[in-house]
């Protein structure tokens, strides 16, 4: 249950920053069937999540960790400033120690997001990754 928890405040906030970007920026999630139009810039979201631990052995408290990966995709040939901006803008949006808290449980990003090297998607876009560590304990 905590995996969706984590799912729900990660895309929450992400959402919650692109829509208020002139002009709002579609956000497209794992496992939906929307697909974004040819040339339409967007971000897309992934939850990766880790090994869940067990910290406090005999007691009710999981830890769950992993990466949440997103990626900004713009249209190919139009060069690599507004990519770099709007990853820059995602790296401050999930700084670290942004605490996020959804059905009471807090959600931190445990470090700086770390933005890789931008590529073409081969379907006509520019993509550049940022991958976004992120730590919940459970103690239900």
């Amino acid at each position: 249950m905590s995996n969706k928890i984590i799912r729900s405040a990660l895309e929450g906030h992400l959402k919650a920053w692109a829509s208020a970007q002139v002009p709002p920026l579609p956000v497209f999630l794992e496992n939906r069937s929307k697909v974004p139009a040819t040339g339409e810039r967007h971000l897309r979201a992934d939850l990766m999540p880790a090994v869940t631990l067990d910290p406090s052995q005999g007691a009710q408290h999981r830890r769950y960790h992993g990466m949440y990966q997103v990626g900004v995709f713009l249209p190919e040939n139009e060069g690599t400033g507004d990519a770099d901006d709007l990853a820059k803008a995602i790296e401050v949006l999930f700084k670290c120690p942004t605490v996020i808290t959804r059905l009471g449980l807090n959600v931190r990003i445990m470090q700086t997001p770390s933005i890789a090297a931008s590529r073409s998607d081969g379907n006509g876009f520019w993509m550049t990754p940022i991958t976004i560590k992120y730590s919940a304990d459970d103690f239900s």
